[in-house]
């Protein structure tokens, strides 16, 4: 018998030993990953809502700058995995996004 049949059985041997419950565990799925759209989407929100509830107008426009730079990178993992559909409507919903949270900062600033 060969070191690695050796080495075989005697695994086997000791999977046989353990409890039903403990052998029955097959590999744990692993926890489900946010796909990289929408990571950046969520950044883009959020950069957005941040600008919104800037106090200081260099501050927001900072982070306005900074989400143009997210959002023109999700738009482009999108279009180069071959989603145009998908990027145009992302890129509404973002625009839609980006009028709301415009028009909630203004509202804040000036209440």
């Amino acid at each position: 018998m060969t070191p690695w049949q050796k080495l075989a059985e005697a695994r086997i041997r000791e999977w046989q030993r353990k409890p039903a419950a403990a052998r029955d565990r097959g590999v744990q799925p692993e926890a489900a990953v946010t796909p990289l759209e929408m990571q950046l989407l969520e950044e883009v929100m959020r950069l957005h809502e941040m600008a919104a509830a800037a106090k200081e107008p260099a501050t927001a426009d900072a982070l306005r700058r900074q989400a143009t730079g997210v959002e023109t990178r999700l738009l482009i993992v999108l279009e180069s995995s071959g989603r145009p559909l998908a990027a145009q409507r992302f890129g509404a919903l973002i625009q839609e996004m980006r009028s709301g949270a415009a028009h909630r900062g203004h509202r804040e600033r000036s209440g």
